[in-house]
């Protein structure tokens, strides 16, 4: 079920929900609110309104930015996992900062039923309907689908809370590499990678990159994508200069999102443990928070190993283009078969490739499956799936259309959705792999 449809069947009322999970805190002694915004200078915040002035704050740990668009139909969830946040709240070893856009008199009228976007310095607090964090600034009119807005965050919320290692978290809808269409266009469809309704704006994977370029020059210590659809290679292979790993969903995940009481609560009782470690509570978490309930295919991946995959997938694609002919049935029939998603042409990879070497008989084709498998499971570091719902998820998704399909989604994303599956790197450095999906069997 997918974060849109659960709204549909929970409605409003799913923000008053008892959460379950860690107390939080780990025994960590948090000093007062006023003392963690002390001292510094103060950072410049152009065009938003002041609640409290923050200075640049002494290095912590960690410092955990999420930046959540709920200027859609995800709004209630926003405001869930605000108050999962503040079940943990910040301390003297972690920060937790947010930037939260609502959508006035839409989907959840709780809390004031405030329509501007709102950064917070996430303080810890037993109340779980309301948001009670300490407010440092707002601002009126920002389109939460602008890359260049999550870059500023980005950058003010690195500078003013400088940290030894950083968690950034993406929060919203997702749709995989696909460019989609925004409310103004029909049909209209509500996905994309921080979907903003008041401005029909979002932000295209390929433009997410450049939207969060690490201030310091470094990598993310992790990158946690709390989207749809988005842990598949295309999308990967786009972003894995930007962090050390990433953790994500090869299907729509629960409208609820992370489990951030249960995930956060273990970084603050732990504030030493490292990007690779959080990652994996992020997707252990989500799989014992909805156990048995909803498709889970969390998986983390080390985005230093994506590389070696794209090169065995070019490889492997042209092994599949000269069996064209000889085993086109059987080409077909694995594709079909493989473990898909709500995007149907979105196949679990490594599925794909059990199914090839069950039907093809091919001593190349093997060797080159197993090369690819190698390399994906070199950079799978934890896979946990729901087994019932999609028991063949193993980690990393691929587009994977019959040839007719291709062609239709590319005039598609042509027509007005901007980003044709020829401009991604993956295309690009896959050469025959991208030939493999536009000409191979049908």
């Amino acid at each position: 079920m997918t974060r849109k449809e659960l709204l549909s069947l929970l409605g409003v009322s799913a923000m008053t929900l008892a959460l379950a999970g860690c107390g939080g805190g780990g025994g960590t002694v948090i000093p007062p609110a006023a003392d963690l915004l002390d001292g510094g200078r103060v950072v410049g915040q152009a065009g938003w309104t002041v609640q409290k002035s923050v200075g640049v704050q002494p290095k912590k740990k960690w410092t955990v930015l999420v930046f959540i668009n709920g200027a859609n139909d995800l709004e209630t969830y926003g405001v869930l996992n605000m108050n999962q946040l503040e079940k943990i709240g910040s301390t003297a070893d972690v920060n937790i900062v947010t930037q939260f856009k609502r959508i006035g008199g839409r989907f959840d009228n709780s809390n004031g039923d405030w329509s501007d976007t709102r950064r917070f310095y996430v303080r810890r607090d037993s109340e779980e309907a309301f948001v009670n964090s300490q407010v440092l600034s707002q601002k009126n009119n920002v389109d939460m689908g602008d890359a260049s807005i999550l870059q500023e965050f980005v950058n003010w919320g690195v500078e003013t809370f400088p940290a030894e290692r950083y968690n950034l978290v993406i929060w919203n809808h997702g749709a995989g590499w696909r460019s989609v269409k925004t409310r103004a266009q029909r049909p209209p469809v509500t996905r994309g990678v921080s979907y903003d309704d008041t401005t029909n704006n979002h932000i295209d994977t390929t433009a997410l990159p450049g939207a969060i370029v690490h201030p310091e020059g470094k990598k993310w210590d992790l990158l946690s994508v709390d989207c749809s659809l988005m842990q598949m290679i295309e999308v990967l292979y786009e972003w894995r200069s930007t962090a050390d790993y990433i953790v994500g969903s090869e299907e729509s995940p629960p409208g609820e999102g992370y489990a951030y009481d249960l995930t956060i609560g273990k970084l603050v009782g732990n504030p030493l443990m490292d990007g690779r470690e959080l990652a994996i509570h992020y997707a252990d978490d989500t799989a014992t928070r909805f156990a048995n309930q909803y498709g889970i295919t969390q998986s983390v991946i080390e985005t230093t190993k994506i590389a070696p995959i794209v090169s065995a997938m070019n490889d492997l694609g042209a092994t599949l283009l000269d069996l064209k002919v000889s085993a086109a049935t059987e080409i077909s029939l694995a594709r079909e078969d493989a473990q898909s998603y709500e995007y149907a042409e979105n196949k679990d990879l490594l599925h794909f490739l059990d199914r090839l070497e069950v039907r093809v008989n091919d001593a190349e084709l093997k060797r080159k499956t197993a090369a690819l498998r190698a390399a994906m499971k070199a950079a799978i570091v934890r896979n946990v799936t729901t087994k019932q719902f999609t028991p063949n998820s193993q980690g990393i998704a691929a587009f994977l259309p019959t040839p007719n399909r291709y062609k239709t989604i590319d005039i598609e994303q042509a027509n007005g959705f901007g980003q044709r599956y020829t401009k991604l790197k993956l295309a690009q450095d896959a050469a025959s792999w991208q030939a493999f999906l536009a000409d191979g069997p049908r």
